[in-house]
């Protein structure tokens, strides 16, 4: 199965989004996905235009996001960036990419939601979508739903989000 790349926009904060840097942010975030060829790039982002792909379900956090990119391209697995994540790099993604492949399972980084692989089936969007159409609360980053391989970081500090402040 062949890999979309998503850049997850809806993760970041309001202020983030309309700062001077956004811009400069989205075109980094593609250019550092383009490094792993994947079939294509799309935008999460609550906007109804080409390329982008908004939440099925707004207001839900990284879960919607997955499950919308997931239901967008049911026959590719997704590679899920955030654009606020300037150290990223190829390499830590074709790694995890690769590492999620060869595992046919989702992983991330230790500590770190995303990046994400997801290992996109028919059983992962049911749960999905059971998860956010039920009545219950959502932990919008628990990625426990997702039966995860978590990996180590060889460069955690690249993962490092704009938003995270001071180690």
């Amino acid at each position: 199965m062949k890999v979309v790349g998503v850049i997850m926009a809806q993760q970041c904060s309001s202020v983030w989004q309309n700062s001077e840097h956004w811009q400069r942010s989205i075109t980094r975030a593609a250019a550092c996905l383009a490094q792993c060829s994947p079939d294509g790039i799309l935008i999460n982002q609550n906007r109804f235009a080409d390329g982008y792909v908004p939440d099925i379900y707004p207001g839900q956090g990284l879960l919607s996001a997955v499950h919308a990119a997931a239901y967008h391209r049911p026959e590719h697995h997704l590679l899920c960036i955030s654009p606020d994540m300037p150290g990223l790099d190829g390499p830590l993604l074709r790694w995890l990419a690769a590492t999620g492949k060869s595992a046919r399972r989702s992983c991330h980084y230790q500590h770190h939601a995303l990046p994400l692989f997801v290992h996109n089936s028919a059983s992962m969007r049911q749960r999905l979508e059971q998860r956010l159409t039920s009545d219950e609360p959502v932990l919008t980053d628990n990625l426990a739903l997702l039966d995860c391989v978590v990996i180590v970081a060889p460069e955690p500090d690249k993962l490092k989000r704009i938003t995270d402040g001071p180690s």
